[in-house]
C-alpha cells in the first residue's frame, strides 16, 4: 500500500482492502478511517480533512463498488479543485 505509509496521498491499494480490484463502501470507510488513526497517531494532521471525499463521490457509475479507474479520475478532479489558488 503505497499512500498511507509514505504520508502521501492515498492509492487505490490503501482501499482495495481485499486486493480484488474493486473497493466496496465498507472497505472504503475502514481504510478511511485507518488512515485518519494512523496520521493522528503519528501527530500530524490530515490536511483537507472537511474536503473528505465520501464513498458515493468516488463511484461515479453507481454500482456500488470503486474501480482502480474512478479512483484516480476522482482523485484528479478533486486536486484539481482543491489545489491552492
Amino acid at each position: 500500500r503505497g499512500g498511507s505509509g509514505s504520508g502521501g496521498p492515498p492509492s487505490f491499494a490503501d482501499f482495495d482492502l481485499d486486493g480484488d480490484g474493486r473497493t466496496i463502501e465498507s472497505e472504503f470507510i475502514e481504510a478511511r478511517g485507518e488512515r485518519i488513526r494512523q496520521r493522528a497517531g503519528q501527530g500530524r494532521a490530515m490536511r483537507g480533512l472537511g474536503n473528505i471525499m465520501e464513498f458515493d463521490a468516488l463511484d461515479r457509475d453507481g454500482d456500488a463498488g470503486i474501480s482502480a479507474d474512478e479512483f484516480a479520475e476522482a482523485m484528479r478532479q478533486h486536486r484539481m479543485e482543491h489545489r491552492p489558488k
